[in-house]
């Protein structure tokens, strides 16, 4: 008899449990819809491609938003997939993904096969298929206010659908559905939706009261903006700031609907569905500001051409330049000149800057120093002073109060006018680690202007806690020519104008401190349609609202349906162009038998070719130029001219790229009996009857008739069936 191994047992049994018991309590834990449950939900929504073979599935819970994500796709080389996600807790499908590759087609214009109504509707069947339940609560948001709607060259419509409760919007809350143009096919989907208690708006204080509070509060500042910009100046160039009123208040513009107070987020806390955060509305440079100067790449000059620049501009040599610097930074005395550079400033050509690195390494440890100054008056733009420190003793720091003198000490040495035009930006210092705990202390000045701020110029210095050093500069005061104060709105006007084209909406709003808790809130935000907002800039002359770049908002485009066109052949398509921008110069008239003129045609092709609605800007002498550089345009035609038939299909075979091969003699039949035997345009009416873009009625081509709107817009319609490959 075999005796009994009793050890090995008892350790392949503990073995067996341990392995197990995790499994168990796994299963415990099984989300409310397993991965099969999500798998039967989402073939029962959509027929997976039978191709589609590979599949995967992922689990997330973020946020105690548990959701099972599946993707299929196929296993050879065709490319394709499609992706859902649904919800673990509730069944309900979130999300959905669908990608085909595009076909290889190139037409000559491309113009979609629905209108945005005919998707709007597509959008509203699929919503009502997958979220039937959810349908009551949203409401579709204008399409034709949304920007991308209104810029032809993108594939899709997207459609934004407002989640509302009680007939109140709930910011960030909404089904987004994006459709093809072409096909008509749902290309994605998104559901933002929460399960939550949202509180009775019985006791909201009015609109009206909340836009007195508005009002009352001071929401807005006067500011000097000098625009972005993006590529360098030539000489001679300058920048020049335009006046606005930029929304500055901690709150956001928020009005408390219970309380009718501003609305300020708490600390640590953000509003979900919007960029907005405790003291939002600032200036936007939340981060160490760094001169646009310092991130260029400036140009460099050889010594040959360094030395020529100084004998002939008086600039500073080098050593004097070190000399400078040694003035500020003491530091760099003792170390080495690793390198410098004479360069001509980024955006300001005339000037010229030494840019010097220092570096030292004492014991294994490394020191540099950064610097950059103006070549000409020696005026220190921006020092980094690098060095190893020991461990940071909190015992040893200074107080904020004073290294705040410390800076300003340090300014009125470095800067004694400069100095006196500043003021410290308190909501713009660093908060990466507590107050107490941080080896340096950053202070930020913004430039001052006939008392008014200057957002993102100005100086700043970090100061070291511990030795009260100033470590870090950097100077941005560009010498512009600031505009003057008169004839501006006051400040009153600037709320009443920015109301109007903001209205306040009242809303509800989840305040979010940590994951998973939310505090739903009544609030009166400003709100419009038009793509996402709030604005926070008005132009202080004309009460516009402005983007973040000082743009005025462009006025949407006219795309609603013609209003002249009951009985016209064609009139869906014309309205479909008409969407696209096409032939808009009467607005939401088109005029369709009136005949069309060379610069109509021509700007109507520009549009065509870039899908760029600003050729409306243009005026007719440059749409006419750019033709003829395109060699569309041969004839000595005025803008104003009315087209007939032969010069119209000679642009658009040109158009076309097919002038060439419409001149080859001999080779094309005459189909028409008013274009006589040899006559060089049979080549160019043959092609346009051979892609149907322009045909002949009772065996005549009629070259010398007129071409009316209509017949304009039909030629352009028709070319989207050419393939230019």
């Amino acid at each position: 008899m075999k005796t009994i191994n009793r050890p090995l047992i008892l350790l392949l049994a503990i073995f067996f449990f341990i392995t197990i018991l995790p499994l168990h309590t796994l299963a415990g834990n099984q989300p409310k819809v397993t991965l099969q449950k999500a798998i039967e939900t989402a073939k029962l929504k959509f027929e997976i491609p039978a191709s589609y073979k590979e599949f995967t599935s992922q689990f997330s819970d973020y946020d105690n938003n548990p959701t099972w994500s599946l993707s299929w796709r196929p296993t050879d080389d065709a490319g394709g997939s499609f992706s859902v996600e649904v919800n673990a807790n509730t069944g309900e499908i979130t999300s959905v993904y669908s990608y085909q590759p595009g076909d290889d087609t190139s037409p000559a214009v491309r113009i979609p096969a629905y209108t945005v109504d005919e998707a709007a509707k597509i959008s509203e069947s699929f919503l009502k298929r997958i979220i039937p339940n959810h349908m009551s609560e949203l409401r579709l948001v204008s399409p034709i206010k949304q920007s991308e709607n209104n810029y032809y060259g993108l594939g899709d419509y997207t459609f934004y659908w407002q989640r509302v409760a009680n007939n109140i919007p709930v910011r960030g809350e909404s089904a987004v559905v994006r459709v093809n143009k072409f096909n008509g096919t749902v290309v994605s989907y998104q559901l933002k939706y929460t399960y939550t208690n949202f509180p009775s708006a019985a006791q909201v204080v009015s609109a009206s009261q909340a836009g007195q509070a508005f009002k009352d509060a001071g929401m807005f500042e006067l500011q000097y903006l000098v625009k972005p910009q993006y590529r360098p100046f030539s000489q001679g160039t300058t920048w020049e700031p335009v006046l606005v009123y930029r929304l500055t208040h901690k709150s956001g513009g928020f009005i408390d609907a219970l309380t009718g107070k501003p609305f300020v987020i708490p600390s640590g806390s953000y509003l979900e569905g919007q960029d907005i955060y405790p003291g939002a509305g600032g200036g936007g440079a939340m981060e160490k500001r760094i001169n646009a100067a310092d991130q260029a790449a400036n140009v460099e000059l050889t010594p040959e051409e360094q030395e020529e620049i100084i004998k002939h501009a008086n600039l500073l040599t080098q050593q004097k330049a070190c000399e400078v610097v040694y003035q500020w930074v003491p530091a760099a005395r003792n170390m080495s000149l690793r390198s410098a550079y004479l360069e001509a400033v980024y955006g300001e050509p005339q000037n010229r800057s030494w840019n010097l690195n220092f570096t030292k390494t004492d014991n294994g440890k490394e020191y540099r120093v950064y610097a950059r100054l103006d070549a000409s008056t020696g005026e220190m733009k921006s020092f980094s002073y690098y060095y190893p420190r020991d461990s940071f003793d909190p015992q040893k720091a200074k107080s904020r109060e004073d290294l705040e003198k410390a800076a300003r000490d340090f300014l009125k040495r470095i800067q004694p006018g400069k100095s006196n035009s500043i003021r410290l930006d308190t909501d713009l210092e660093s908060r990466t680690v507590p107050e107490d705990q941080a080896p340096t202390r950053y202070f930020n000045f913004t430039r001052l202007v006939n008392n008014i701020p200057v957002p993102d110029h100005g100086i700043s210095l970090t100061v070291d806690t511990i030795t009260g050093e100033v470590v870090e500069y950097s100077l941005t005061w560009p010498d512009l020519k600031f505009p003057a104060t008169t004839g501006i709105l006051n400040n009153a006007q600037a709320s009443a104008s920015y109301l109007s084209q903001e209205p306040l909406t009242l809303s509800y709003c989840k305040l979010t401190s940590e994951p998973g808790v939310k505090d739903v809130r009544l609030v009166y935000i400003p709100w419009n349609d038009y793509d996402s907002g709030p604005y926070l800039m008005l132009d202080a002359r004309t009460g516009k609202l402005l983007n973040w770049a000082g743009e005025p908002l462009p006025a949407p485009p006219a795309t609603e349906a013609f209003n002249d066109l009951n009985g016209i052949p064609g009139q869906r398509e014309i309205n479909i162009l008409g969407q696209m921008g096409f032939f808009r110069e009467y607005g939401n008239s088109f005029k369709p038998n009136q005949p069309v003129t060379l610069v109509s045609f021509l700007r109507a092709l520009i549009l065509a070719r870039d899908s760029d609605r600003s050729i409306y800007e243009l005026d007719d002498a440059e749409i006419v130029k750019r033709a003829k550089s395109r060699g569309w345009l041969t004839e000595d035609l005025a803008p104003s001219a009315a087209l007939n038939r032969a010069t119209t299909g000679k642009i658009i075979i040109r158009y076309l790229n097919l002038e060439r091969v419409a001149q080859l003699p001999n080779i094309y039949v005459n189909y028409y009996k008013d274009i006589k035997k040899g006559d060089s345009f049979i080549g160019y009416a043959a092609i346009l009857k051979g892609y149907q873009i322009m045909e002949g009625k009772d065996s005549n081509f009629g070259p010398a008739a007129m071409v009316s709107r209509a017949d304009a817009a039909q030629f352009i319609f028709r070319m989207s069936k050419v393939n230019l490959d």
